[in-house]
């Protein structure tokens, strides 16, 4: 390549570097395979990241909307106890809901003071309750 075909590139280039040939540096401004294996580095550890960030939040959100549910699950039970009186003893059950399914379980408890009684009601996702998700409490007048 003779040096007036760089003629139109020269009139881009500073004036220190218009000596330059067209295999220079200056002239080709591409990355460096080191400068695109650093970029492409860079951006493999951001997109692992954010994914592990979404699926940690998927998670905690399946894990609140299943608590919100079984929490429903023992207002209902709460609520029947309130219209059908305290059960004698134990009294287990299942119950569906948003396609799931919860079993629950009531316990009455005696409690210090003789005209209470202490009403626990336990949801699990599990029959055997080996892993509980929420247990509340109330108390009603004993009959």
């Amino acid at each position: 390549m003779r040096r007036s075909d760089l003629s139109y590139v020269s009139a881009d280039l500073p004036r220190h570097a218009k000596h330059l040939n067209c295999h220079s540096f200056a002239v080709n401004r591409g990355f460096t395979l080191l400068e695109v294996m650093v970029a492409l580095a860079i951006f493999a550890l951001s997109s692992m990241a954010l994914l592990q960030s979404m699926s940690q939040h998927s998670s905690t959100l399946i894990h609140l909307q299943q608590n919100l549910f079984a929490n429903w699950v023992a207002e209902n039970q709460q609520v029947k106890v309130a219209l059908e009186g305290v059960p004698s003893s134990t009294k287990q059950g299942k119950s569906e809901m948003a396609g799931q399914t919860f079993y629950w379980k009531i316990q009455p408890q005696k409690t210090s003071e003789g005209s209470l009684v202490a009403v626990d009601v336990a949801v699990s996702t599990e029959a055997n309750f080996a892993s509980q998700l929420l247990q509340i409490r109330s108390y009603r007048a004993k009959p």
